[in-house]
């Protein structure tokens, strides 16, 4: 049902990264449990879901052909390709401006094409689960998937495959739509993360700590030393920036400095006093 609606919606792109994902999970539980059931369940399901749109998706296909996306998309596909300096927005989602400030110097894309910021106690526990693959196996799953859609979204040779091939409709996608399954996948982490730092041990959460508390204050530093140093030119071969886009860079570090920070403290506090976490989670 979820993928005939999905279909049905007249939204491609989405329907053909929901199916895929369906179709790869599914593959993914059938070797880690042998269920051919399941498998022949599911497949079942996407059949049909395919099945019922069709009606519809023929048609639109065939109409794409036809259609201006497809004939001016060429010159575009350097404008909706992240660069690699966006992974800071990870940490800091307005460190480029906000289109509802009247500041956003991202790019000549749209501000939301490039958002997925997911929340930094979000990424404490994603990292906390990542460092917990050898032992819960989903975890790898759903780890490949963030990996994959970041790889899809960014400006490298596989993202720009497609088009380069000159592959129909999958040239002429927006690739950062992507972000949506990069941030589900960041949300299933989470929760892992989250059982695990709610039920196991100091010894078992340190690690995704400590990788957590690196990776933001690297990456928080990144966009500071960038704003201060030489008049922005600090990493001029990553991002160029004025004089006024540092001031706004320096004051969007402001409220996800204070949770990062939040995050350290009651995680080293939550070690000793338990009530912690429950304050930490509310």
């Amino acid at each position: 049902l979820s993928i005939s609606m999905t279909g049905l919606a007249s939204h491609f792109q989405i329907l053909l990264y929901t199916t895929s994902l369906v179709f790869v999970y599914l593959l993914f539980k059938f070797l880690l449990q042998r269920n051919k059931k399941l498998l022949v369940v599911g497949l079942t399901g996407i059949g049909l879901g395919v099945l019922i749109t069709s009606m519809q998706l023929i048609p639109s296909l065939e109409l794409l052909k036809y259609g201006s996306r497809i004939k001016n998309f060429d010159g575009q596909i350097d404008n909706i390709l992240s660069p690699i300096h966006h992974l800071l927005l990870f940490w800091a989602p307005n460190f480029l401006g906000n289109p509802g400030r009247l500041n956003y110097f991202g790019g000549p894309s749209y501000y939301h094409e490039y958002s997925f910021y997911i929340g930094i106690p979000t990424l404490l526990f994603a990292f906390i689960a990542v460092t917990q693959i050898r032992k819960r196996k989903i975890l790898l799953f759903w780890f490949g998937v963030a990996v994959a859609t970041l790889v899809m979204a960014f400006d490298n040779p596989l993202s720009r495959l497609p088009r380069d091939l000159g592959i129909p409709l999958l040239g002429s996608i927006t690739p950062t739509r992507a972000y949506a399954y990069t941030d589900l996948a960041f949300a299933f982490l989470a929760a892992f993360g989250l059982d695990i730092f709610l039920n196991k041990k100091w010894a078992d959460i340190k690690r995704g700590f400590f990788l957590f508390t690196v990776v933001g204050l690297g990456s928080f530093s990144i966009v500071f030393l960038n704003a201060k140093l030489s008049g922005g030119l600090f990493l001029k071969y990553l991002f160029d920036t004025t004089p006024a886009h540092n001031a706004i860079s320096i004051r969007s570090l402001v409220l996800p400095l204070i949770l990062f920070i939040f995050s350290i403290l009651v995680t080293l506090f939550s070690i000793k006093r338990g009530k912690a976490v429950t304050i930490f989670v509310l």
